[in-house]
């Protein structure tokens, strides 16, 4: 099996390790410059220290290993590191990346100093399959023909944060008594650890450091889910720490529960394992052990509205001149809910790093006039969404009438015609972008170029003419009339997480408006949006593109796959539990869809499942289900200067997780 490891990491062996780092100790004893020295780098070129001899591990550790506070670096590292290729020059120790984040437990720490899975993508990968995945915890794996086993081989004398050996018993923790367990999992195994069958998954250790996953049927997607966040619970699960809260282990769990004024076991070991709401909210807990290159040592409090993570003085991870990695000694996130509070804090200078929340169009010129004072600049970024605004009228409401008009394909390809996609894009979007539908992104293996490009044209003749198929009377203002004789006219809903989206509306009422069609804008808070569309209580909404690079782990907008697919809420019910009261069965060419995805989920070669996707989105093509208004072209980070080793360019998502795989272990700071 060929991993291609060759653009981001190398495997040696500790040996090697500690004689490149002994090398550094002799130069250090031997030359004028200090060893506590901030710049490892040593005449190698590109770091931003000064006379400085490199050394193994950073100072703050080298002076706990002299104070024996911590064994030496020998002991802490695993017999093969994984070796992070620095992306333009070797880095020097010491320094914080400064952050915001705008909610407790946001997935952004996640993104930016979680994500050690078993499994990881490429640096540069910039598609979400299988091809693009590399080892990270696992130092290898093995995928048997059919798809059904995957072993896994551990990093010999891989450790926890807290210095604990991480095994194989670990991940069968995992396994055995945290997802297998009908109180901690009621709902039993994720999605995409099911394959069905009556034991639908056995995971068990096949040797010292080899952990095999079988499956009673092929899993497809197995290796690319594992890659993505949703794979981070088979690593995240420290059982030499969390026994203590299991009420199978635990002595006196009762007594835990009340001394530690827990509502029940449940809650006291998710809250214990950094989980409290599975399947969760992380960073409240800095007492769990973590695999993480920095550990939370201070989280949010009513009296800190911070997070701080210092350096695992454990961490697996090396550069290739045997200097362990991070290069920085914290990570600090600053709680600020208020967006403009936020794009305040940047252009003042007090940000090293934003890559998502307020890195949008609409604040890109404040940025950019900013960028000289505040030390600033950007970096491109390539959204996993695919869209900018998806329109979605409810298939399935629950008025007859609405129903009837949303149901008629006509009546959809007619509102799409009347969309002045290019004037929404050029005054809304800031230019960026092209007209286009629900689609996979153009470099993706999934492209379908007709799904993409039809009905984007602006045609108001051709609008009235599908429109007129479906509702052809009209009152004396000229708004055309639902089949009952009153006036169509509906509301769409909208978060005002998205300011864009709510002014994107206000052009689509208008264009909408000229060819009859009369509707209300109803911007509401994203729990009360959540909460109404869960209720299928819903004329119509908007929402960002997703599937654009993974349109196999999140096809929600082809087909109705999930809680996203807003356009018809029972259908996808139906696809979860046909049983549900909620449940509606779909249409034959959307239940045609879910055997195509079925076969998907079985299929373990990535040229098979493309093949698959493609019939996925020609049925999607014709069925038509929802409307695109713009491409998401390529969009911006923004990054301080003094921070170095940040790619010029990186998928944005979180299926891809954000920045970790462009390894921020690797980043350092010049001041």
């Amino acid at each position: 099996m060929d991993l291609d490891r060759a653009s981001t990491t190398t495997a040696v062996r500790r040996r090697d390790i500690l004689r490149l780092g002994g090398v550094g100790l002799v130069a250090a004893s031997l030359s004028s410059c200090g060893f506590f020295s901030t710049d490892p780098t040593d005449g190698h070129g590109g770091g931003a220290g000064t006379d400085a001899a490199k050394g193994p591990e950073a100072p703050s550790l080298a002076q706990r290993v002299e104070a024996g506070d911590l064994p030496p670096l020998e002991e802490r590292l695993p017999a093969t590191p994984m070796v992070l290729e620095p992306l333009e020059e070797m880095g020097r120790y010491g320094g914080d990346l400064r952050m915001l984040m705008s909610s407790v437990g946001s997935d952004l720490l996640n993104a930016t100093i979680g994500y050690e899975n078993l499994v990881r993508w490429k640096s540069d990968a910039t598609q979400l399959t299988q091809d693009q995945v590399i080892p990270n915890v696992a130092e290898d794996f093995e995928i048997s023909p059919d798809g059904t086993e995957f072993t896994f081989t551990l990093r010999d004398g891989l450790r926890w944060s807290d210095g604990e050996p991480f095994t194989a018993e670990d991940i069968l923790f995992w396994f055995h008594d945290v997802i297998s367990n009908e109180e901690l999992t009621p709902d039993g195994l994720p999605e995409w650890l099911n394959t069905g069958g009556e034991e639908p998954l056995v995971v068990e250790q096949t040797g010292e450091r080899t952990v095999v996953f079988r499956f009673s049927a092929p899993n497809g997607l197995f290796l690319v889910n594992l890659a993505t966040q949703r794979g981070d619970i088979v690593t995240g699960f420290p059982r030499h720490y969390l026994e203590q809260f299991h009420k199978d282990y635990a002595d006196d769990i009762d007594g835990v529960v009340e001394q530690e004024d827990a509502e029940d076991w449940v809650d006291l070991f998710f809250t214990k394992a950094d989980r409290a709401d599975p399947p969760g909210l992380f960073w409240q807990n800095p007492e769990v052990p973590t695999l993480n290159a920095w550990v939370i040592t201070e989280a949010i409090t009513s009296d800190s509205q911070r997070v701080v993570a210092e350096r695992n003085p454990y961490y697996w991870k090396t550069d290739p001149d045997g200097s362990q990695l991070p290069y920085l000694d914290r990570v600090t996130f600053h709680m600020v809910t208020d967006p403009e509070a936020q794009v305040v804090e940047v252009t003042n200078g007090n940000v090293d790093l934003v890559e998502r929340g307020i890195n949008t169009l609409r604040n890109k010129p404040v940025f950019a006039d900013a960028r000289e004072d505040a030390g600033i600049e950007f970096f491109d970024t390539i959204p996993q969404q695919m869209n900018q605004m998806i329109i979605m009228v409810n298939l399935t409401h629950q008025d007859p009438a609405l129903r009837e008009v949303f149901s008629d394909r006509d009546f959809r390809i007619g509102l799409s015609y009347a969309l002045d996609r290019q004037e929404i894009i050029d005054t809304v979007f800031a230019r960026q972008g092209e007209p286009w539908q629900a689609a996979p992104r153009p470099e993706s293996p999934f492209y379908n170029e007709t799904l993409a490009t039809q009905y984007t044209e602006h045609d108001l003749e051709l609008a009235a003419e599908h429109l007129d198929r479906v509702v052809p009377d009209t009152d004396a203002d000229g708004m055309r009339l639902r089949p009952d004789g009153r006036r169509l006219r509906f509301q769409i809903e909208v978060s005002t997480d998205f300011p864009d989206l709510v002014d994107a509306l206000e052009f689509v009422r208008n264009q909408w408006a000229q060819v009859g069609v009369d509707i209300g804008i109803k911007s509401q808070d994203a729990t009360l949006f959540g909460e109404r569309m869960e209720a299928n209580a819903h004329d119509a909404c908007v929402w960002i593109g997703g599937g654009g690079l993974g349109p196999t782990l999140d096809p929600f907008y082809y087909m109705p796959y999930n809680f996203n697919t807003r356009y018809a809420m029972p259908w996808y019910r139906w696809y979860i539990n046909p049983d549900s009261e909620q449940a509606e069965e779909p249409p034959e060419p959307a239940r045609r869809q879910l055997e195509l995805y079925g076969e998907l989920l079985r299929t373990p070669d990535q040229q098979g499942q493309i093949d698959l996707m493609a019939q996925i989105t020609d049925i999607a093509a014709e069925q038509f289900y929802c409307m695109g208004v713009a491409l998401r072209e390529r969009e911006y980070g923004v990054a301080a200067t003094r921070v170095r080793n940040i790619p010029s360019s990186t998928v944005n998502g979180w299926l891809y997780a954000g920045m970790m795989p462009a390894n921020p272990q690797q980043y350092f700071v010049t001041e």
